[in-house]
């Protein structure tokens, strides 16, 4: 349809993810610089969602020779009612040369490293259905021991 115009949408904070890191794991491959930084300890804030990480959650990272890094994150997360809800958030931290090397040293401040995503998140049926049909963007910083996550709904 010619000539029609769609509203933008707009952007409603759902919640924030605090996390904690054990000490990462990088290794070099054929296929590139890798890495994985398990989850010691996390929380999920937010008016209509809120827990916390449970076990063996984490970040696996592709460290790309352009100074990008790539995220791909898995973690269950125990909501404050008992549920559990499964989060999956896929992105990219894009990386000035100056701070590619800082990162990969373990140095320099979190609040250089932004990064955007695409958070997923399955949910039993229930209270918390409304996610599912949710779509959702992320907006946060990463460091090699932390990383805090605004999540916000698409609307």
């Amino acid at each position: 349809m010619r000539g029609t115009t769609t509203t933008a949408p707009t952007l409603e904070p759902l919640a924030q993810l605090q996390l904690r890191f054990e000490p990462p794991l990088l290794y070099g491959s054929h296929a590139g610089d890798r890495g994985f930084c398990k989850v010691a300890s996390g929380v999920l804030a937010g008016a209509r969602l809120s827990g916390r990480v449970v076990d063996d959650g984490g970040y696996w990272l592709v460290i790309r020779p352009d100074g990008i890094i790539e995220l791909d994150a898995r973690m269950m997360i125990a909501e404050d009612d008992g549920a559990l809800i499964y989060l999956r958030d896929r992105g990219m931290l894009r990386l000035a040369p100056d701070a590619s090397a800082a990162f990969a040293a373990g140095e320099g401040d979190s609040s250089a490293h932004a990064f955007r995503s695409t958070p997923t998140i399955e949910v039993p049926v229930g209270r918390h259905a409304w996610l599912s049909g949710s779509v959702l963007v992320g907006a946060g910083h990463f460091a090699r021991a932390d990383a805090v996550l605004d999540i916000f709904e698409v609307v």
